[in-house]
């Protein structure tokens, strides 16, 4: 089992308190663990902000080369690391998705605004499965449903590979908490670590969510 990175502070000073996990980067080289990718510190929690709409011509898709450059980019800002770091990263995900995980990104006006991540776990202290990894949205197009939008195309990706899915948070992320609620997660039990993550100040959870097929 690979070792996840935990959250730091980020630029602006603030504690993340997040798990930053989007990536499984599977194998070892000589020898050495090969230290996974993180995902962006999670947003502000201001659940009485106002939301713009989507943008009228957002489109939702299943990433692949074309959007390699804007993918990177993003984790690029979001994670402070060279562009060709962030660029490496992006094809060793893009190149390890296929049955058992995808990248599904959100583009406007030919543009990468975001994407999101799931992909298959097999941890040690929790259950096998398909887990939902991770959305990073553009701050500017942050609060504008994109975020939910990811999240309903990967489980529709899942739908038809699994019938339940699975999600951890740090406690204190209460914005992406609620909206996994919206998409029926359930908590399973209290954590503190999963597939050698350490939770900030110790307090994580797993949640489960169930997926009927479509009608």
């Amino acid at each position: 089992m690979e070792m996840f990175t935990v959250s730091r502070a980020n630029a602006r000073g603030r504690r993340c308190g997040a798990l930053r996990v989007l990536g499984i980067d599977a194998g070892t080289r000589s020898g050495r663990r090969r230290r996974l990718a993180c995902m962006p510190v999670f947003a502000g929690y201001q659940p009485s902000a106002l939301s713009l709409p989507p943008p009228d011509d957002l489109d939702v898709t299943m990433a692949d080369q074309k959007h390699a450059e804007g993918i990177a980019r993003l984790y690029s800002d979001r994670e402070e690391v060279a562009t060709a770091e962030a660029n490496a990263w992006t094809q060793r995900t893009l190149g390890r998705m296929s049955e058992r995980g995808c990248v599904v990104v959100a583009t406007t006006d030919a543009r990468v605004v975001g994407y999101g991540v799931a992909d298959w776990l097999d941890p040690d202290a929790a259950p096998d499965g398909f887990y939902l990894l991770g959305v990073v949205v553009d701050p500017e197009f942050q609060r504008r449903g994109i975020a939910h939008v990811l999240t309903e195309r990967r489980l529709d990706w899942l739908r038809e590979r699994t019938d339940r899915v699975f999600y951890f948070a740090n406690a204190s992320n209460r914005a992406t908490i609620d909206l996994h609620r919206t998409f029926g997660f359930r908590q399973l039990n209290h954590i503190t670590s999963i597939a050698g993550v350490t939770f900030d100040g110790g307090k994580g959870i797993l949640y489960e969510a169930g997926l009927p097929p479509r009608s």
